[in-house]
This record gives C-alpha cells, sequence and structure tokens, in this order.
C-alpha cells in the first residue's frame, strides 16, 4: 500500500528592506504541531537573505524535511512575485556627481549589469554604492560583458560579497570576467572590495580576468580598491591572456592606486601570458602605487613567450610605486642560469623598456618556482624577455616576512609617499610615476596599508600555493 503524502499548506508575509528580507510576519500553515516546531527555526534564519538562491542553499531542519521545504518555496515565492516586476535600475539619483545614481541591492546590481551590456555605457555619471551586497548563489554576469562601463564608480567602502562566475566543475567562458567586464577610456572605479569571490573561466579566445574588472582602458582610475577570493583562468587561444588579483589588464596613462588583494591567481594556457597579483599587463605611462599583493599567483601558459609572473605587476610598461607583495609565485618556463632568466619577480615579473619599479618591497623569503626549481636569488623585477637580459633592480628591496608585519616596511613605505618625496624632483617623478598623474596623499592610504597588513597576519599562517590542476 502507498503511503499517501498530504501537501502541507503554508503562507508568510517577507519584509524586504533594500532587497534583503528583514522579517517574516503572519505565518499560516496546517503542520502539525510537533514537526512545526522543529522547522520554525529556519524562519529566523531567512533573515539578511537576498536572492531565492540562497534561500534554496539552506540546510532543511532534520525530522521536518517537508515542512523546511514549504518554508523555503513560500519564501523563494515571494522572491519570485517581487522579480516579477520590473526592477528598477536605481534606488535613485540623478546621475549627476552632487546626486549619483544609488544602488542599494543585489537585483538592482544585476539590473544595472544588464542596462551596461545592453548598450549604455553611462559615460559621464556617476554611480553610487549605498549598501553592502551578497552575491552568493547568483551565477554573475560581469558589467560589460558585453558594451563597455564609462562613468564613475563609486563603492562609498562598501563591499560586494560572493560574486560567482562558473564553478570548478563548469567553467564560465567569458572573454572578460570579473565584476566589471569591460571598462572603457576615462572611467573610474573607487572604494569598493570584492571579498570571497571565485572565477572559473574557460575561453576559446584571448582573456582579461580579474575579480574587481577585467580589462581597463585608457585614461581610466582604480583607486581604493581590494579584492580576496580565487582565479582560475584558462584559454586554448595561442595569442595573449591577462590575469591580475584586481585587474586583469590595464591601458596606457591609467592608474591602480591605494589598493590591495589578498588572492590564489592561477592561469593556464595556449596563449602568451601576463600574470599578476594585482594587475597582469599594464600599458605605456601607467601607474600603481601604493598597493599590496598577498595570495600566491602561478602563470602556467604553454607557449614560448609567458611574458610574467609578478607579485604585483605580470607584465609592466609603466611605472609601479611604494607597492609591495608577500605572494608565493611560480612561473612554468624553463631556465638555463638558477632562475635569473625566468620572468618572475616579487613586485613584476618582466618590464618593458619604458617601465620602472622605485620604492617597492616583497618578501624574500616566499618561494618563486619555475618549471623545475626554485630562483637562487628571488627578485623584485624578473627577467627582461623582449631584450634578453637582467632588469634594473637598483630602486627595490626584498624583506623578511618579520619586516614587512613590522614597522620596517610601513616607514618605508611612509617616507616614500611624504609630499616632500612626491614632489622633490619633476625628472624623477616623470621617470617612475609618469607627467599624467599628479600623486596626492589620500587619506585611505593609512586605512588600507592597515588591513593589508592584517590580511598579512592570516595568509601567512596558511599555504596560498594553486592546487588546481
Amino acid at each position: 500500500m502507498k503511503k499517501r503524502i498530504i501537501p502541507l499548506a503554508l503562507a508568510l508575509t517577507l519584509t524586504l528592506t533594500n532587497g534583503a528580507i528583514a522579517s517574516v510576519d503572519n505565518v499560516t500553515h496546517s503542520e502539525t504541531a510537533r514537526y512545526w516546531e522543529k522547522a520554525k527555526v529556519l524562519l529566523d534564519r531567512l533573515v539578511g537573505l537576498q536572492t531565492p538562491e540562497q534561500v534554496e542553499k539552506l540546510d532543511a531542519v532534520t525530522g521536518a524535511t517537508l515542512s523546511s521545504n514549504a518554508i523555503k518555496e513560500a519564501a523563494k515565492d515571494v522572491f519570485r512575485q517581487a522579480e516579477s516586476k520590473e526592477t528598477p535600475v536605481f534606488a535613485s539619483g540623478s546621475g549627476t556627481k552632487s546626486d549619483p545614481y544609488l544602488i542599494r541591492t543585489a537585483a538592482q546590481l544585476q539590473a544595472f549589469a544588464a542596462a551596461v551590456n545592453g548598450g549604455t555605457g553611462y559615460e559621464g555619471q556617476y554611480i553610487s554604492l549605498d549598501a553592502d551586497l551578497d552575491l552568493t548563489g547568483t551565477a554573475w554576469t560581469p558589467i560589460g560583458a558585453t558594451g563597455s562601463f564609462n562613468g564613475s564608480f563609486n563603492g562609498n567602502y562598501h563591499t560586494i560579497t560572493g560574486m560567482t562566475i562558473g564553478s570548478e566543475s563548469e567553467k564560465a567562458s567569458y572573454t572578460e570576467a570579473g565584476l566589471f567586464g569591460s571598462v572603457g577610456k576615462g572611467a573610474a572605479i573607487r572604494n569598493v572590495g570584492v571579498i570571497n569571490a571565485a572565477i572559473y573561466n574557460k575561453t576559446t579566445t584571448d582573456p582579461s580576468v580579474g575579480l574587481l574588472a577585467a580589462g581597463i582602458s585608457e585614461n581610466s582610475i582604480v583607486e581604493s580598491c581590494w579584492a580576496t577570493g580565487t582565479i582560475y583562468s584558462d584559454t586554448t587561444s595561442p595569442y595573449y591572456s591577462y590575469v591580475g588579483g584586481l585587474v586583469g589588464s590595464i591601458g596606457i596613462k591609467s592608474l591602480i592606486c591605494n589598493s590591495w588583494t589578498n588572492v590564489v591567481v592561477y592561469a593556464k594556457g595556449s596563449s602568451d601570458s601576463f600574470v599578476g597579483g594585482i594587475v597582469g599587463d599594464t600599458g605605456n605611462n601607467s601607474a600603481v602605487v601604493n598597493c599590496a599583493a598577498l595570495g600566491s599567483v602561478a602563470n602556467y601558459g604553454n607557449t614560448s613567450m609567458m611574458y610574467g609572473a609578478g607579485g604585483v605587476v605580470g607584465y609592466s610598461s609603466g611605472a609601479v610605486y611604494a607597492s609591495y607583495s608577500s605572494s608565493r609565485i611560480h612561473m612554468d618556463a624553463m631556465s638555463y642560469d638558477d632562475g635569473a632568466d625566468v620572468p618572475i619577480g616579487g613586485v613584476v615579473g618582466s618590464p618593458s623598456a619604458l617601465s620602472a619599479a622605485y620604492n617597492c618591497y616583497f618578501n624574500k623569503e616566499e618561494k618563486q618556482t619555475y618549471y623545475d626549481g626554485e630562483v637562487s636569488t628571488p627578485l623584485a623585477v624578473g627577467y627582461d624577455v623582449l631584450n634578453y637580459s637582467e632588469s634594473d633592480n637598483d630602486h627595490c628591496e626584498g624583506l623578511t616576512a618579520a619586516e614587512i608585519a613590522s614597522e620596517t616596511l610601513l616607514n618605508k613605505l611612509t617616507a616614500a609617499l611624504t609630499p616632500e618625496e612626491l614632489a622633490a624632483d619633476p625628472e624623477v617623478r616623470k621617470r617612475y610615476l609618469g607627467k599624467h598623474f599628479e600623486l596626492r596623499r589620500s587619506p585611505t592610504i593609512d586605512r588600507l596599508r592597515q588591513q593589508g597588513a592584517e590580511a598579512q597576519r592570516s595568509v601567512s599562517e596558511t599555504d596560498a600555493e594553486a592546487t588546481h590542476e
């Protein structure tokens, strides 16, 4: 005799505030008291969730599976009803500098991405984040997967948690993968953290990959941003691959400053590859200033020209100033001179003739390895692969882990970022920082440096080596 299962009738009211469940009210059900007493604990777990995917991930209560599933279905149905109404792209604002468009929910961020991917570039317009957002359980489509973001985005020091593109078992296939995909000429991204994020991407084209942004065009700026998580990038393209913990690549006359990462970066494929802890590749007259990279960097490109694996920058055609890394770095290239002829460095993997690194530091106790060995003398700036020569390391220094965690590194960076040092010699500034940028000491520098030091203490306790295939 088959057991007859009687459907459970359940209804509830969810109050959504800024896209998240704020309260659960008016619950009615037909469950027995015994089972309901177990299942009702799930109601409290709904508070704070922002998407039906997050609701689905809640574990059912043991001994009250049917009741638990009924609660989850009722909650998801409320989200579906809310989503069936057209989600406005912004909560408020007119897009001006004094009255920016405001994003307060994960749904609005997705609507913003859809607008950009539909061809709205927001050139000359301002967008601000007005709340911390959680994208856990959402398959993220980059802002600029198609089209390009050309405006100014200010995160107001909010965080975006749990961004996921692809998975270990099912890779995505974006040419440009990140929170932002393509970022256009003259754009700006400021004051936002992308944390606990993951990108698993495999493509047949030339990929650009970074947790914050994939590819940034000329005359653009990334300021006071941070990222934590994992990047796995693979391609069958025979040409180029740009992968960075924060940004895949930046164009000429662009700037990344006051930013840090703690990311496991792993890149492979048949392409010529540029891989860095902050950024994979930088254009002429660009600058990376006051940045810190933790975690690990691994470049497994399998062509004859792997352009670099660097703690801060993979391949640099610009300036790197007052920055440091404490990263384990691997460059899967052969060596005929104990690693001295491999484009691997604690600051820059490999430089072009237009590049310079000045007042930069790296953890000389972290391993720098290549195809069949370990670099005998770790360097800040690796081998110049285009000119077949050793690079200039006179203005950079390797420090111990203790010196990096102590006041030693802090004092060196503080000295490098004084107004006197920055303005001392116009020719030095032109040579190392690029004439297109006037460096200013930002009030965010100390805050970000403190966050970097805290992350350094955390990462030093774990093995950050990439363990992907």
